[in-house]
């Protein structure tokens, strides 16, 4: 059990296990590169998130603004007895 031959650690090797101090670190190393890949996919998903809620809410921006009445005055193209738009703009004839 104690002492580990050359041939011994050789077939160890040839049969992929890992064991010692280097292959603790590479393990670690290996953990962090994990570890960091994960914590930039969230940061990625939360970054679209922000976007989209930020999209979401302009255009119910304009949804509401499209329902208010000056805007279906506008789209009518209505005007008052002077002949200027009741929707803020002049209508030239």
């Amino acid at each position: 059990m104690g002492v580990q031959t050359t041939r011994e650690r050789e077939k160890e090797k040839e049969k992929g296990i890992m064991s010692g101090p280097i292959d603790d670190k590479i393990r670690a190393q290996i953990n962090a590169l994990i570890q960091d890949e994960i914590q930039e996919n969230i940061n990625e998903y939360l970054d679209d998130k922000e976007q989209i809620d930020k999209l979401i809410k302009e255009y119910k921006k304009i949804k509401k603004r499209q329902r208010s009445n000056l805007s279906q005055i506008k789209k009518l193209g209505l005007v008052d007895k002077h002949g200027k738009s009741l929707g803020g703009e002049d209508v030239k004839h």
